[in-house]
């Protein structure tokens, strides 16, 4: 049930950063940060407050933790929640929104304006075709023409969106993960400015029975009076070894968060610190259960001993923690950083 109680947090600390907005500032008989400053200045509902941890719902798939087919995401047996930008506590998740046909996820890299702004997405959303299923793509202009939409909310319009074009690429891989950094033509300050909530990856590696919620963009077979924002919750499940195709992904986990196309590299976040842990990014589609086990669209699990498993009823995700530490003091990425996993993942 959503809570109609008040944020009651106006000021807080980021990073060891004081956050003041006008409101705070009055209260505290301090300035606001003004726009001139170095400082980002992040709007007051992107703390974490105790309105978020009431957003919930018994959601796995259905209420009664069922499975249901990808025909009734119009319906409202789908466990999940429409955001709804007047909807204040919904107004956190302002930083995930719609990057093509996938979703994708600011990033708070820095508490510095100046800070070039990067989303987070999987690798597969960010060209217009797969990428190698060997290697990486590190720092290439982005061609593909995608945007990035914020505040894609439920009832949004033209005038509502944010709307920010890729610069680029700075990492991209489905070798083992499927993840991707794009960096855009805005400073992190510009939209944090524009109320935009940037959100930190985390450190924690993904675990079995982790309560998690997943914000996204769903588009496959959604009415276009009913696009925008969602938010579902579950716990995280096994790690897995995952093929799907010519891609293997050996560190997979499963979850039951409510997701369809266009989910794709929406954020899995943490439901205690609000950080992200992970992403989406595939289950089996209904559209592929004629084809062969492990194809695209239809991934299997692979065993121990090698034996193949198709599990139509899971969704799965790819962990994030090995990003952490790839963006210097400047906020700007750099996969050269000796705490940036990319180097020991990729042996470069």
């Amino acid at each position: 049930m959503i809570a109609k109680s008040e944020l009651k947090k106006s000021c807080f600390l980021l990073n060891g950063v004081l956050i003041l907005s006008a409101a705070c500032a009055e209260k505290q008989n301090r300035p606001s940060i003004s726009p001139a400053s170095t400082e980002l200045t992040i709007a007051d509902y992107c703390s974490p407050d105790e309105k978020l941890s009431q957003l919930r719902l018994s959601a796995l798939f259905n209420e009664n933790e069922e499975e249901i087919p990808d025909s009734q995401v119009n319906s409202g047996q789908v466990a999940w929640i429409t955001l709804q930008k007047d909807t204040e506590s919904h107004r956190f998740y302002s930083g995930v929104g719609r990057y093509g046909n996938c979703t994708g996820t600011l990033l708070y890299t820095s508490s510095l304006r100046e800070a070039p702004a990067y989303i987070i997405t999987n690798g597969h959303c960010v060209t217009s075709g797969l990428i190698s299923p060997s290697g990486l793509l590190l720092n290439q202009t982005d061609s593909s023409g995608k945007k990035m939409y914020f505040n894609y909310y439920y009832g949004f319009s033209d005038e509502s969106l944010e709307i920010i074009k890729g610069n680029k690429i700075a990492f991209a891989s489905m070798d083992g993960t499927d993840a991707a950094i794009v960096e855009l033509k805005a400073t992190l300050g510009e939209l944090t400015d524009k109320g935009i909530c940037p959100f930190k990856l985390s450190s924690q590696q993904v675990r079995k029975n982790m309560a998690v919620q997943v914000a996204g963009v769903p588009l496959s077979g959604v009415s276009s009076s009913l696009l925008g924002l969602r938010l579902s919750f579950c716990s995280l499940g096994d790690t897995v070894s995952l093929r799907e195709g010519s891609y293997s992904f050996p560190e997979s986990f499963r979850h039951h968060c409510s997701i369809v196309g266009g989910n794709s590299g929406s954020p899995v976040i943490s439901s205690g610190k609000y950080e992200i842990v992970g992403l989406v990014n595939t289950a089996v589609n209904d559209s592929a259960e004629a084809q062969e086990a492990c194809s695209l669209n239809k991934p299997c699990e692979i065993s121990t001993d090698g034996s193949i498993t198709t599990n139509s009823s899971e969704n799965y995700g790819q962990p994030t923690d090995y990003l952490v530490g790839c963006f210097d003091e400047s906020g700007t990425f750099d996969h050269h950083q000796s705490s940036c996993g990319i180097k020991a993942r990729f042996g470069i």
